[in-house]
């Protein structure tokens, strides 16, 4: 029974580890136009953190409408599955440099989320395999696109409703002047972030 206490000790040390680490998640607005051509290793950068009072960082230092600078430390390329490229980064507060990553904010489409999320609902009820593909091609020929054919549009929508679009690469990270970019810093409860 010993060996078992510390058997699961040993198995919950890497979780109590991890709970330590709260995640941060700022959105801030860029001055100038950033991309990855333009972006290096090293390079200092400033953005200006948006949101409302009552989501602001006094406890890492950024206040809302201010500025915050950061350093670049590399590029990670966009992968298969849709995954964008986004940038590495180092936050500095009071010594500290706090780790975290950068990428663009993508606005939400609820209608289409609630569209997915409804149609995949009635195809696992009705158990008709392709159900959503049907959907997708119905669409497309009933509403196509502006200067493209009814066919096209079918063959577009069925594409982007089969797993077979997850395995293109996702985009590069491209923010025009005014862009909205994402910051997530992980901060750890006990102030090492080494």
């Amino acid at each position: 029974m010993r060996y078992f206490y510390i058997f699961l000790i040993i198995l919950l040390m890497p979780i109590y580890a991890m709970a330590e680490i709260i995640p941060r998640t700022i959105y801030a607005i860029t001055p100038i136009d950033l991309t990855y051509k333009t972006l290096a290793e090293n390079q200092h950068i400033s953005l200006y953190a948006i949101g409302d009072d009552a989501y602001a960082h006094q406890d890492i230092g950024i206040k809302n409408h201010e500025e915050i600078k950061i350093k670049i430390i590399e590029y990670i390329e966009p992968k298969r599955g849709k995954r964008d490229g986004y940038y590495k980064i180092e936050y500095e507060y009071e010594g500290i440099n706090i780790p975290g990553k950068m990428k663009v904010s993508t606005p939400k489409d609820f209608k289409d989320i609630i569209e997915k999320t409804g149609v995949s609902i009635v195809g696992h009820v009705l158990k008709f395999p392709g159900f959503s593909q049907a959907i997708a091609v119905s669409k497309g020929l009933i509403n196509p696109d502006e200067d493209k054919s009814r066919l096209k549009t079918a063959g577009e929508n069925l594409y982007e409703s089969t797993p077979l679009t997850y395995a293109e690469k996702g985009k590069h990270f491209e923010v025009e002047e005014d862009g909205i970019v994402v910051i997530k810093l992980r901060i750890r409860d006990n102030g090492d972030n080494k």
